[in-house]
């Protein structure tokens, strides 16, 4: 008889490359984990080859598999098995794999020996649940990992932040309120030139605290990926908002046009102390997750500095051109009003498209603070490792589904912005607002997308540069326009300022990640939906107007509430098979993928292991 011996064992060839050319291999650093028995791989170094020699189910002995000069590593006698390599150290100044490698080997039966009558194996591999093609007769698994050049943020985590973190905002919030209650009287008489906007300015001071404590809370759930609690209180904020608004005009005692803008402006304070309150009590919860108990640490260099002061003094810059252009639109109003009311028509007319109209069509988009808090850290992390599938998958994601959202909201509020105004506010002025902006709300909301992927990508200077020029010229449009053509002249100013915004945001940004227009995907298939839902709302609207128009309230509110739907049913029904089920889908798929690697064993145990009996 004759011995006929078959070993199977495999390797894998792992190329690192560093995004630049300039890092050093030597101070890259992997380790290796079986996933099936929880065990680290053991291996030592026999010319410029790893070959496994054990196993240890403690992390801290696992062998630190080291690129050599090339950038090479290949770890060979591995067996048909899963395994996870996970880099653990790279060279400073480069971004860390933030998820490990998941690698497959799969055999199966391929013919029988001829001299032995023994099944024969030939194997195939996946990284990362994709297949690639094995080398060396089917032996050896190829990969290749980037590191790409990024930053680190100073370290300044612990539990104790929250006395640092909230405390601090709080106390510039209060000096920010300070300033405004004591300055109101004199601001209301030299700046806004009209001593009744000083008790408006009063009310609305008491809203500055909260407003900066929301700010940085929305961040830290953001950077957490969390998406509840931004999104619930945003949408408990324009809720409240609103609800103090039509109370306060429909049952409250406001005679004139300061009354009225000073409930307004209160109701706003309350609305963000209700939303901050929200948010703390997430925090609260979410901080001893992210920090154990970890003491509060302060930044021991100047980089926060660094990275602060640049993004900071540019809002300040569009904040002041912003509130030139808030005390603008009622002085022009007012030259274009002169023999109609003069300036309280002129504060009116304003305060009905800011505290009326604004925060109905700002409502919406706190449903997309959802796909926000999803796709923004994605895609920040897609541009810092240079995935450009990955990147452009993401923003066409994003573009996609904004664009079929804004455009349902925009038809909803073509429709059925009229009734709504006149429900709430008993204001025909806010319903026309709302039916001539609906159409625009495509362009507004694609551009504060596209504006949040822009900062992810490192191009807060852009943003500064758009935002600053789309500043000036909304205030030439105001100086020029208002005086002559009033509110309509405004509304003009809005459109085109969003249109402009939003066409050199999304310009710079397919620019910048390199991907193609699509413009039947991002506006064609979602205008032709909501133009379907249009027609269906004009129909819903005429069946409903018995009910649209009797005097009772719950009866019009749900008139009201049964067109809405409809028409959003509609709207879905078309959308669904142009490509919305498609991203839903994938949507899901993505964060049902992230929930399991969070309960994985490799984040779990693989930094443990899964016991032994």
């Amino acid at each position: 008889l004759e011995d006929c011996c078959h070993v199977y064992v495999y390797a894998i060839d792992l190329i690192k490359q560093f995004g630049d050319n300039n890092g050093t291999f030597g101070k890259v650093k992997f380790i290796a984990c079986n996933d099936t028995d929880g065990y680290y791989i053991k291996a030592n170094m026999e010319g410029e080859v790893y070959n496994v020699t054990g196993f240890t189910s403690n992390k801290s002995e696992a062998t630190m598999l080291i690129p050599n000069l090339k950038g090479h590593i290949i770890l060979r006698g591995i067996e048909d098995d899963t395994y996870t390599l996970t880099e653990v150290a790279t060279d400073k100044g480069y971004v860390l794999l933030r998820d490990p490698v998941k690698i497959m080997v799969i055999t199966k039966e391929d013919g029988a020996c001829e001299r032995c009558g023994a099944a024969l194996l030939t194997a195939s591999a996946t990284v990362n649940g994709e297949p690639v093609s094995m080398t060396d007769a089917n032996a050896v698994v190829p990969l290749r990992i980037i590191n790409n050049p990024g930053f680190d943020l100073p370290k300044t985590g612990g539990y104790g932040v929250w006395m640092y973190t909230v405390g601090g905002v709080l106390l510039l919030g209060a000096a920010a309120m300070a300033a405004q209650y004591g300055l109101a009287g004199a601001a209301a008489r030299w700046w806004l030139g009209d001593v009744r906007a000083a008790g408006a300015l009063r009310v609305s001071a008491f809203g500055m605290p909260w407003m900066a404590v929301s700010a940085v809370l929305r961040g830290f759930f953001i950077a957490r990926r969390r998406v509840e609690p931004n999104v619930l209180s945003q949408l408990v904020e324009q809720s409240v908002r609103i609800g103090i608004i039509w109370y306060a005009l429909e049952w409250g005692n406001a005679p004139d046009v300061s009354a009225r803008c000073t409930a307004v402006l209160a109701a706003t304070a309350v609305s963000e102390a209700v939303s901050a309150c929200i948010l703390l009590l997430f925090y609260r919860g979410e901080a001893v997750r992210a920090f154990g108990a970890e003491k509060a640490r302060r930044p021991a260099d100047r980089r926060l500095w660094e990275i602060l002061w640049p993004v900071e003094g540019g809002r300040c810059l569009a904040s002041a051109l912003h509130t030139a252009e808030n005390m603008l639109v009622p002085a022009c109003l007012t030259v274009c009003l002169l023999d109609t009311g003069g300036r309280s028509a002129a504060v009116a007319q304003y305060g009905s498209l800011k505290g009326m109209a604004l925060p109905l069509l700002t409502f919406p988009f706190g449903l997309l603070g959802s796909l926000s808090v999803l796709l923004m850290p994605e895609i920040t992390q897609a541009h810092i490792r240079g995935e450009r599938a990955r990147l452009d998958c993401l923003l066409d994601r994003m573009l996609r589904l904004t664009g079929c959202f804004s455009a349902l909201a925009g038809a909803l509020f073509w429709v059925w912005g009229e009734p709504l105004a006149l429900l709430l506010y008993h204001s025909q002025e806010a319903g026309f607002y709302l039916r001539v902006l609906g159409p625009a709300m495509p362009l507004m909301y694609l551009e504060s997308m596209v504006d949040g992927a822009m900062k992810g990508m490192g191009e807060q200077k852009a943003v500064f540069r758009y935002s600053l020029w789309d500043a000036v010229l909304r205030i030439a449009g105001v100086l020029l326009l208002l005086p002559r053509w009033g509110m309509k002249g405004f509304l003009w100013v809005i459109l085109l300022s969003s249109a402009y915004t939003c066409q050199m945001n999304t310009a710079r940004l397919l620019h910048v990640s390199g991907l193609q227009p699509r413009l039947w995907r991002w506006l064609g298939a979602p205008a032709l939906a909501a133009l379907v839902s249009a027609g269906a709302g004009e129909g819903l609207r005429i069946l409903l107007a018995g009910w649209l128009g009797s005097g009772s309230t719950p009866t019009r509110l749900a008139a009201l509430c049964a067109g809405g739907f409809g028409m959003a049913a509609v709207c879905l029904a078309v959308q669904w098979p142009l490509g919305l089920g498609e991203e839903v889908r994938a949507i899901l798929r993505t964060e049902k993928s992230r929930r399991e690697r969070q309960k994985s064993p490799e984040n779990r145990n693989c930094s443990g292991h899964r016991g032994e009996n």
